[in-house]
């Protein structure tokens, strides 16, 4: 551009042939994607400064969606439990956990309560944390944090 700005434009190109299937032309269209490609690079920003918060933490943070299936995961934890968070995206809580018991919590949490309970994950003994989050007075996610459970000293 003239400010020498970065812009990005979508450009969708489509052949055109006549009922000969010769090619007699070319149909495109485009539109200034420049804002949504702003909007998408200070959110990539967000989530990196997050994640590498997680790792910093002995936790394994996830966000669920109203079905229970994982939309994001994070923290250190990941790696101490040999999880790929690629392979847990799009996956139900229920299904990965593999105990029904959870159901409640996550009903609890739909309906805007809190819950605090020790789950047993892959072999580990956690601490879970399921926080319901509002967006414009309806809970639009659940976040899950699931934690070491904390050694208590015996003096």
């Amino acid at each position: 551009s003239l400010n020498k700005l970065l812009t990005w434009t979508e450009v969708t190109k489509i052949p055109l042939y006549n009922i000969n299937k010769e090619y007699i032309g070319l149909l495109s269209f485009s539109s200034d994607v420049t804002e949504s490609k702003m909007i998408e690079e200070r959110l990539n920003n967000i989530i990196r400064k997050y994640e590498h918060a997680f790792e910093e933490l002995e936790v394994l943070v996830l966000e669920l969606n109203h079905e229970g299936f994982i939309v994001f995961s994070g923290g250190s934890l990941l790696d101490s439990m040999h999880l790929d968070k690629k392979d847990i995206l799009q996956k139900n809580i229920i299904e990965i956990i593999g105990n029904s018991e959870i159901e409640k919590y996550l009903k609890m949490a739909s309906n805007g309560t809190k819950s605090n309970f020790e789950i047993n994950f892959l072999n580990h003994n956690l601490n879970m944390k399921l926080l319901p989050h509002k967006e414009k007075d309806e809970i639009s996610c659940l976040i899950a944090i699931l934690s070491l459970p904390k050694v208590q000293d015996n003096e």
